[in-house]
């Protein structure tokens, strides 16, 4: 057998090699990614109760306006005329589609209107806001003087048979573009086909908190968040088995050790390339 022939069944031989094994491990990791996506929450916070005593006065962040707290109250915002009063529980960096349940118990004997964070971004477009106004609960965008709202859709509950008190439960999903709406627990409406996050949208996402002017009580809050899955997708798709493909070839893929990837995929490729080197050399 010629050099030549040699040289190129070892070079067909590396390249099959390189792909077979580069496909394995790509597998490997998207099964890995998946199990970590579908089963671990990533961001939960177990029910605070912010009457009790020994309340630490953590766990949250004041955006604007002021809120106090007390054993009786809970968190409560102090009524103004023209600065909003705003209050966070997390707020994420440019974060993949998320899944959010979010579970208040508010007190709002007074019926003043007051609205709960879905979800907020840096810009209005494609902000979420659940809105409790009277009887009528609104799932709209924000909204800029003059803009109308990207998003708005309402339903009608009667809210005075909770006598003023009550959990109310908000379940986002960016995947289906879904939010669903449990009040003590018990399903009361999905909201669909909201905005996906924009272009335009930038920094930090809000994935909770509560707006208001007049006075709203938080008795207590829990959340549990994780990358979204949808239910309408099955198995993987081969622009993501292309991606981790590339990946792999050409970088280190997180949770595969460095010494796999040199021994398995970087070094034959270094011989690919000597082999290719040397065989234009030689027909140069």
């Amino acid at each position: 057998m010629s050099s030549g022939g040699a040289t190129s069944n070892i070079f067909l031989a590396l390249t099959f090699y390189i792909v077979l094994t580069s496909g394995i491990i790509a597998l490997i990791s998207m099964e890995q990614e998946a199990i970590l996506i579908g089963e671990n929450p990533i961001h939960t916070l177990e029910e605070i109760d912010f009457t009790e005593s020994n309340f630490s006065g953590s766990g949250y962040k004041v955006i604007s306006g002021k809120w106090e707290s007390s054993t009786t109250k809970g968190l409560y915002s102090i009524p103004h005329s023209f600065i909003w009063n705003k209050l966070t529980f997390l707020k994420m960096f440019l974060p993949d589609k998320q899944e959010f349940k979010n579970r208040y118990l508010i007190n709002n004997e007074l019926g003043n209107d007051y609205a709960l964070v879905v979800r907020e971004t840096g810009f209005y477009y494609d902000s979420i806001y659940l809105r409790v106004e009277e009887n009528w609960i609104y799932l709209s965008s924000g909204k800029y003087p003059l803009i109308p709202y990207s998003y708005n859709q309402v339903i009608y509950h009667d809210m005075s048979r909770y006598n003023g008190e009550y959990y109310i439960t908000t379940v986002l999903n960016e995947r289906d573009k879904t939010v669903e709406l449990y009040l003590n627990d018990v399903y009361i409406h999905t909201f669909r086909g909201i905005k996906e996050n924009n272009i335009l949208s930038f920094g930090y996402v809000y994935y909770n908190g509560v707006v208001c002017l007049d006075e709203i009580r938080i008795k207590s809050f829990g959340m549990e968040g994780r990358v979204a899955v949808s239910t309408n997708e099955d198995g993987i798709k081969l622009t993501d088995f292309v991606k981790y493909m590339g990946v792999i070839l050409f970088w280190n893929v997180k949770d595969i050790p460095l010494l796999l990837n040199m021994v398995f995929v970087k070094v034959p490729i270094l011989v690919l390339i000597f082999i290719l080197v040397q065989t234009g050399r030689g027909s140069g």
